[in-house]
């Protein structure tokens, strides 16, 4: 049964977007770490999409509330009829960004975890690293941290598809986060995709994040190198 929206406005909607921003920094700013290493870059990065999804739902909010005649000019459009469907663009664009980018970011640390730790070995795939990286930080409960890993995982695989779920070997998940249920059936549409999802597991993901990043094996760690940074930061 479909969840009641808890955010019907696009301003309640952003303010979930900034604690989860303000989750993340937090995890972030408890790294003594230098600018380059991977525990702070790709926590910037998501940061940064969390930034432009909430910068995208205000913007979207000073537009529902305003003139539609001077938005279109502002935005070029030929017709203020058309600043419904720029803005549909916007959400949408900006609410997968986030995800995706969160997802990609996610599994570079981890990568650049488990390398730092001697502990890179054959892990191919997201699920596997997530799942290598778990124990490397030695914590509890591994098998329930790995699920809510994956949640965000299962609605990034299904953009592969525009939006359908193909399971491993055809088959279901289904997972309870914060109340809130995500399931995914196989060879049907996701429809757990809307920005209270989409938040809700990114938040749960990150509080894993943050215990692999604080557990003692980790933060032994002297550095995590994030090649990229290091050759930019190099240039």
């Amino acid at each position: 049964m479909p969840i009641e929206n808890p955010d019907p406005t696009f301003m309640q909607q952003a303010l979930r977007v900034h604690a989860l921003y303000q989750q993340i920094a937090d995890i972030r700013d408890g790294q003594s770490v230098s600018e380059t290493d991977s525990r702070r870059v790709n926590l910037n990065n998501v940061m940064m999409a969390a930034n432009a999804a909430g910068a995208t739902l205000r913007l979207l909010n000073w537009i529902r509330r305003s003139d539609k005649v001077v938005i279109s000019q502002a935005l070029d459009l030929s017709k203020p009829e058309y600043v419904a469907p720029v803005a549909e663009d916007l959400l949408r664009a900006s609410r997968l960004f986030l995800l995706v980018e969160a997802q990609f970011q996610t599994e570079t640390l981890f990568r650049n975890v488990l390398a730092a730790a001697g502990e890179a070995g054959n892990a191919k795939g997201y699920y596997n690293v997530a799942r290598h990286v778990i124990a490397c930080a030695g914590l509890t409960e591994p098998n329930r941290r790995l699920r809510i890993l994956q949640v965000p995982a299962l609605m990034r695989n299904s953009m592969h598809a525009n939006g359908i779920h193909h399971g491993w070997k055809g088959s279901d998940t289904v997972e309870i986060i914060a109340g809130v249920e995500f399931r995914f059936e196989h060879g049907k549409r996701v429809q757990c995709g809307s920005w209270y999802h989409i938040v809700t597991a990114l938040s749960a993901s990150f509080e894993v994040v943050g215990e692999v990043l604080g557990s003692s094996a980790v933060k032994a760690l002297v550095s995590v190198p994030d090649l990229y940074a290091e050759q930019a930061a190099g240039e």
